[in-house]
């Protein structure tokens, strides 16, 4: 049979054996998108809540399957391969050597990625997931939608600083200006893209580029009525001092540590901190062999930012971890829950709720817990419940959320890392992994 192509980051599209596909309504083309990004059989009532949230349950399964029809007339030969519909579920099935732009750029995400995949998947992001596509009568899809727009958006926003920043520390500061300038362009709301971008500029020995470039962020930001993050100030405040061409080199907003030297790793660990601290949210991540020191250094960090006065949450994967979905999160999360003397005072029962999925523990102590609802909106519900725990905790003194061996953790674990990163903002939250 042939394979399915489908591209859900700006406009989305799906092509079958590199034919167009067309779909005559849109709730056609929603529901073959949600089946493709799912990747998991849902049954039929689920499909018709969804889509169909009006309708009863006899008209729901009619609008269903004349929408099922509508997908295989659009996909054309072979549909029914593709399409499965046993029983009371529905899959869809996109081939052997069938794509989604997605799976390249959760790929992407691990520290250890090539530049040249991280650059692929930064070429897969036109626009937001799915942005061209509204269902006015559906809004759990929608919602299901607006999840995915923010967990996908922050990816990028990874990927786009990390491969900024891996062009500043190889000289290449006329491509990191490339790439900061695409960032701002699809993100124009994100101020960490504008500051990159200039202190990419600046290298490149554009000061006056990159002023203008901050310039054009403190306006954005006035018509919005928002203030600058204070990170952006200061480095408005350092430009103002810097000659009209000569490079400089602007802390970078996302470290990555080479294991080289215990103390320049330290201050490092330590420059993450403060800069979280001062309310810029940072990843800190920590490679090298076996043996070279990590724990070592890892446990001099933790004991240091513990007597700064941090809330340090410590979690671990394990070799089989990647078989088990959110493990090393679970594991962090329980820990510190354990700590909390009553967790409903730091959470409200909806979050305490969604964490019962990763601590069951959370039922014994709250026997009275709602049963979470599993939907198509339960993994983005459960993200946000751990951004509400790192948020709460900042609210009363910084966090410092450490993950070992984060190599081993699935990728549930990864996504989820990097939707919190950028759901935690200026809250004073630092990751090291």
């Amino acid at each position: 049979m042939g394979n399915l192509n489908i591209t859900t980051l700006g406009d989305p599209q799906v092509h079958h054996a590199a034919v167009a596909c067309t779909f005559t309504t849109r709730k056609a083309l929603a529901l073959t998108l949600y089946l493709a990004v799912t990747a998991q059989p849902h049954t039929r009532a689920h499909l018709v809540a969804l889509l169909w949230p009006d309708a009863d349950a006899a008209h729901g399964l009619t609008n269903l399957r004349q929408t099922l029809g509508r997908i295989r007339q659009a996909l054309g030969t072979d549909a029914d391969e593709h399409l499965l519909t046993p029983g009371a579920l529905v899959r869809l099935d996109v081939g052997v050597a069938g794509t989604l732009d997605l799976t390249q750029v959760t790929a992407a995400i691990p520290a250890t990625t090539a530049s040249g995949v991280r650059l692929a998947a930064l070429g897969n992001y036109r626009g937001s997931f799915c942005e061209t596509l509204t269902l006015d009568d559906a809004p759990d899809f929608m919602a299901w939608v607006g999840a995915q727009q923010a967990h996908w958006d922050a990816c990028y926003d990874v990927l786009a600083a990390h491969e900024v920043q891996g062009c500043l520390a190889r000289g290449q500061a006329e491509d990191a200006v490339t790439l900061g300038k695409a960032w701002v362009r699809l993100r124009p709301d994100l101020e960490a893209a504008y500051r990159l971008l200039a202190a990419a500029q600046a290298a490149a020995g554009d000061v006056t580029g990159a002023r203008l470039t901050l310039a054009d962020c403190a306006q954005v930001w006035a018509s919005l009525e928002l203030a600058l993050d204070p990170a952006t100030v200061r480095l408005q405040e350092q430009m103002q001092s810097w000659p009209e061409t000569a490079p400089a080199s602007p802390a970078a907003h996302t470290i990555h540590l080479p294991f080289v030297g215990r103390q320049r790793a330290f201050d490092q660990l330590r420059g993450a901190y403060e800069r979280a601290r001062d309310g810029t949210p940072h990843l800190a991540l920590i490679e090298g062999e076996a043996g070279v020191g990590k724990s070592r250094l890892l446990g001099a960090f933790t004991h240091w930012v513990t007597l700064q006065g941090a809330d340090v949450v410590r979690g671990q994967a394990y070799e089989l971890s990647g078989r088990f979905p959110f493990q090393p999160l679970a594991e962090l999360v329980r820990a510190r829950l354990a700590r909390a003397h009553a967790p409903d005072d730091l959470l409200d029962d909806p979050w305490l709720t969604e964490l019962s999925r990763l601590v069951p523990d959370l039922r014994e102590r709250y026997p009275d817990l709602p049963q979470p609802v599993d939907d198509a909106g339960a993994g983005a519900r459960l993200v946000e419940a751990l951004a509400q725990v790192g948020l709460a905790l900042a609210r009363v003194r910084p966090v410092v959320w450490v993950l070992e061996d984060l190599h081993w953790a699935d990728a549930a674990t990864r996504a989820a890392l990097t939707a919190l990163l950028g759901r935690w903002g200026s809250a004073g939250v630092a990751i090291v992994l």
